[in-house]
């Protein structure tokens, strides 16, 4: 007789794979305890119901916490209505929730972390008033405006009472100032973080001074990296490479400030990339071509042209020659270098392939000029309208083809053959033929 096997309950100590046996098997998994998927919440504590997403109704009364997906969390929406919404510590942006932008990165409306705004003219995160800048946030800490005063002190000399005068001395205070800090208004204060300059006259912000960049690890203004030096990937400033058109990128294994895919070193700039044909400087390095399978080569005066085992496209690209006879080739291709293997070409027999031209046959692996009259040969080696005698194993043209000396190599014409009449014949028939017309 079979027993019914009770199943285990959420919570519980499971076993198996998948839903192993946990008795609920909706949005559940066996992971050492019966517990909801990631894509799901607790929901009423009697069953997993898959998470809410951004924006879908939710009930603030639930008792789970992760009702909502990742970063958000049930909330009024301001109409009275209670909704998956971005946490305050994120905004929403393309239907999903992002973290909210720094001080002093560049931002969007509503996008910027408590207690700062998205400045309209430098189009970064800056903190509001009375609030300074940290690497990830804007601090409370109240600012304290300039003051200077003066004090009256009346100070009673003993010799000053005696003869009845008050001397007055004057004591100024001023009290602690605090300056502006990076992407902070400048216009009335002095910026204080290391390597700052005002932008005095444009955005009146703190910015980092000529020949340094806003770090965005380790928030500061750090001097920016020359080419083939040392940087670091992760920065998101675009201009932590000193050079024009450098950037940031792993060479080897190590991030070097190197010149941008486009571009090629010379004297320390980074210089456009020379397109096929044009010209270039001998000795440079090779990256001055634009196109990997050229290099600059005499030809008439240095230019880029494609490396040695490559052809020059219609499309003006290099690519690599197709290396032996009978491999497929592009007929439209006009390149006459496409085929690999000298004196060949692409045609299409059946198929496109590089095949030997017709003045020349296979030879192996390569293509041999066709053999002329009278040359010893093999069988499919002579020039055309002759083929290769099988008595005397040399070159013979065909019935009604003469050897041409003529033309090099000599080749089989189609002179058509006259009947040779001898002269002793010749003669008198012209004579009898002169009689008859008399």
């Amino acid at each position: 007789m079979l027993l019914d096997v009770e199943g285990v309950d959420y919570g519980a100590a499971c076993t198996g794979s998948g839903t192993g046996d946990c008795t609920d098997k909706t949005n559940t998994m066996c992971e050492t305890t019966c517990k909801c998927t990631a894509g799901s919440f607790r929901k009423g504590g009697t069953e997993c119901a898959t998470r809410l997403a951004l924006k879908a109704t939710c009930v603030i009364t639930e008792t789970s916490p992760d009702q909502c997906v990742a970063d958000t969390e049930c909330k009024d929406d301001g109409n009275g209505a209670k909704k998956c919404l971005c946490k305050a510590s994120h905004y929403e942006s393309s239907s999903a929730c992002k973290p909210r932008i720094v001080p002093g990165v560049s931002c969007a409306a509503g996008q910027c972390v408590t207690h700062a705004t998205c400045n309209t003219t430098s189009n970064k995160c800056k903190c509001d008033a009375s609030f300074t800048a940290t690497p990830t946030t804007c601090s409370g800490v109240i600012k304290v405006a300039t003051l200077s005063y003066v004090l009256v002190v009346p100070i009673f000399d003993l010799t000053a009472r005696f003869v009845g005068i008050c001397l007055v001395f004057v004591v100024y205070i001023a009290a602690g100032v605090e300056g502006a800090a990076y992407g902070e208004d400048c216009s009335s204060a002095a910026c204080d973080d290391t390597n700052n300059i005002c932008d005095t006259g444009k955005t009146d912000l703190c910015i980092c001074n000529t020949g340094f960049f806003r770090k965005t690890s380790a928030a500061e203004c750090a001097a920016r990296v020359a080419l083939n030096q040392n940087c670091e990937a992760a920065q998101t400033s675009s201009d932590q490479c000193s050079i024009a058109l450098s950037e940031c990128r792993d060479d080897s294994g190590t991030d070097k400030c190197l010149c941008e895919t486009t571009y090629y070193e010379d004297g320390g700039a980074c210089v456009l990339q020379k397109a096929l044909n044009s010209a270039c400087t001998n000795g440079l390095p090779a990256g001055q071509c634009k196109d990997t399978l050229a290099e600059c080569k005499d030809n008439s005066g240095f230019k880029c042209l494609c490396k040695t085992g490559n052809f020059e496209k219609k499309d003006g690209t290099c690519a690599k020659q197709i290396a032996a006879l009978n491999d497929t080739c592009v007929v439209s291709e006009p390149a006459p270098d496409q085929c690999a293997v000298d004196n060949a070409e692409c045609r299409t027999d059946g198929t496109a392939k590089c095949q030997c031209k017709v003045t020349h046959y296979v030879n192996v692996a390569a293509c041999t000029i066709r053999k002329s009259p009278k040359v010893s040969c093999g069988s499919g080696e002579c020039v055309a309208h002759a083929s290769c005698d099988t008595d005397t194993s040399k070159c013979v043209c065909d019935a009604g083809y003469d050897p041409s000396p003529t033309i090099s190599p000599t080749m089989c014409s189609g002179v058509v053959k006259i009947i040779t009449q001898p002269y002793m014949y010749l003669v008198p028939s012209l004579v009898s033929m002169l009689l008859l017309l008399r």
